[in-house]
Formats: structure tokens, sequence, C-alpha cells
């Protein structure tokens, strides 16, 4: 490791930067370090990232040494090197001697200055999955009609849920960085671009908890219909049992107050003394309810997405507010 890590002159400001060579997706990674002072206003790119525990099944070759790096950036540099061309990056786990704990101090003491200093901050989210390729690109063609989806809300929460957003300090990155993009698969996003969709669509629950509601109420409303009551009628039910109090309250954060009516009901008297002469029928509905509240893939949905403001450190969501009153209705 010595002759690829050569003492850095704090004094000049200096850091490495890592040359990383072209190649396909599956060839193997291969790099050269560089020392450059930020006084000569060095090119890189920072890249942000998760680093992950498990280690690559191959190590990158660095100036040829083997190095071993971890999974997450492996993938993150077959999706970020270029196929013909080098590219210059500065990565904290390769550019900053790990073993060396003076160094790693300092290099830390010039966070802010790498990230002021490179011509843009690549965060790097991941592989694509859970439909994040449509997501992203309705991002990079600001398709805001499509944001309002119960879809797109659905993916879009899923790339939220990837570790990266779970890193307190990443935000200073967005705002220190120049122009910075976020990147998925092989799709990648000016910041605010992403932040905007996130602003428009992703801060309360929106789509998600129409559909959910929607959902919840249409299968209620079914259970007063003669094909679901002849079938309830036919099969014995092991529901679990509740009280009309309980069953009242599920059908007024659904309904509100005008369920009884809708059922044919004069009021809530009436219902509840429905629910107290009919408890075997009305276990078999609670059921449904039950179901529709806690169990259905959109139920699911909607108290995954609940969870996101305990997920996701605060200081995103103290962000996005004005960031929604202020920037976004500029662009």
């Amino acid at each position: 490791m010595s002759g690829i890590y050569q003492r850095l002159d704090s004094e000049r400001l200096q850091l490495r930067c890592l040359s990383l060579s072209p190649g396909d997706l599956h060839d193997p990674i291969w790099g050269a370090l560089e020392a450059v002072s930020l006084r000569e206003y060095p090119k890189y790119e920072a890249l942000s990232y998760v680093w992950g525990n498990d280690m690559a099944p191959t190590p990158m070759v660095l100036g040829g040494t083997d190095i071993p790096i971890t999974q997450n950036l492996d993938t993150a540099l077959r999706h970020l090197r270029h196929g013909q061309l080098s590219r210059s990056l500065w990565v904290d786990a390769v550019c900053i001697d790990q073993s060396n704990v003076v160094e790693r101090a300092e290099q830390v003491k010039l966070m802010n200055c790498i990230c002021r200093s490179a011509s843009t901050v690549l965060v790097w989210l991941g592989p694509a999955a859970d439909d994040s390729d449509v997501v992203m690109r309705s991002i990079q063609s600001f398709d805001k009609q499509y944001w309002q989806t119960y879809d797109f809300q659905v993916s879009f929460m899923e790339i939220l849920y990837r570790p990266w957003f779970t890193r307190i300090w990443v935000l200073q990155e967005f705002l220190l960085g120049k122009n910075p993009r976020i990147g998925c698969g092989t799709i990648w996003v000016p910041w605010v671009s992403f932040l905007y969709a996130w602003a428009d669509s992703g801060v309360d629950v929106g789509a998600i908890a129409i559909e959910y509601k929607k959902q919840f109420c249409e299968a209620v409303i079914e259970t007063f219909q003669s094909p679901w009551l002849q079938q309830i009628a036919q099969k014995t039910t092991e529901s679990e049992p509740a009280s009309s109090h309980v069953i009242l309250s599920g059908l007024q954060d659904a309904f509100e107050k005008i369920f009884p009516q809708l059922v044919g009901f004069h009021g809530e008297p009436e219902l509840l003394r429905d629910i107290e002469k009919s408890p075997t029928l009305w276990s078999a509905r609670y059921a449904v309810m039950r179901y529709h509240q806690y169990e259905s893939p959109t139920a699911k949905a909607l108290w995954k997405k609940l969870e996101l403001t305990r997920v996701i450190p605060v200081h995103y969501h103290e962000f996005l507010s004005p960031l929604k009153m202020t920037i976004l209705p500029a662009l």
C-alpha cells in the first residue's frame, strides 16, 4: 500500500483523485491515484454513496495493486465509468488511506472544500430496482402529472427507503456541491429536479392515501351486497371479534359521518344496534376492514410512507418545506 498512498501535503490542501479507467459493466475495475492541490483548481467529481459492509468478490486494481472494495462501491464504479474515456473522481474509501489515522483526520477537515471544489457531487443510490428507472425517467422529463399518481409515489417511496437517505450528514453534500446529480441505475438527474419531485409529491401521503381510502371504502360497501352476504351465509367464518365501538371507529375513519346513510342506516345508533344484533356477520365484515386497513398492498404502502418521517432524518423535511416555497416555484 505504501507505493499507492504517498504522503499528502496538508498545507497545500492536497487530496488524491482517482482516474477511473474506461470499461464495460462487467470488465475488471482499473484506476490510478494522483495527488492534486485544491489551490490549483483540479477537475474532478465527488462521489457520495453508502459504503456497505459486504466486500466485492473481486478487488479493483489501483496502480497495479489489488485493492479490496465494498460491493456497493464496486457497483457504483461500474455504473460510473465511461466506455472510452477515463473519469476523474474523488471517492473517500479509495482516495484516502484508510489505514492512516492522521491522514483520515486531515482529509475530514477538508471535506467542505472537497465538495465545494468538485465540478459536481454524484449521489449514487444504487442499481435499478422496484421500477426506479420509471421514476427517474419521469424526474428526468419533469413529468409533474405522473408524480401525482399512485404508481409513482409508491415507487418513489422505495427510492427514499434506500440507505443513502438515512445518513444524517449527506444534506451538506447537496448544499456544498456544484450542480449535484442523483443517480439510480443508469439514470442521472439534477438534485433540484429530484427534490422538486419529492416536495411536490412525496412529503405527504398524497395519492397513496387517496387510493387507500378508495379501496377501503369499496371493500366495506361490497360487504353489504348480496354476493358477499350469500358467500358468508354459506360458510363458517372464524373472524376476530370486535366491539361495536371499535368497528364504528374504523368506519368513521374511512367514511367520516356519511357511512350509516350509505348502507341504509338512519344514523349511528341504528348502526350500533345492528352490530350488536348480528355479531357473526359483523365479525366477518370487520375482518375485511382489518385487511384493508393494515394488510393489503395499498395499506402497507400507506403505513410505510408514514414511517418515512421516522426513518429519514428530520433535516430533510425541514429542508423541503422552505424549498417548496422558495426555490422550486421559480423553476
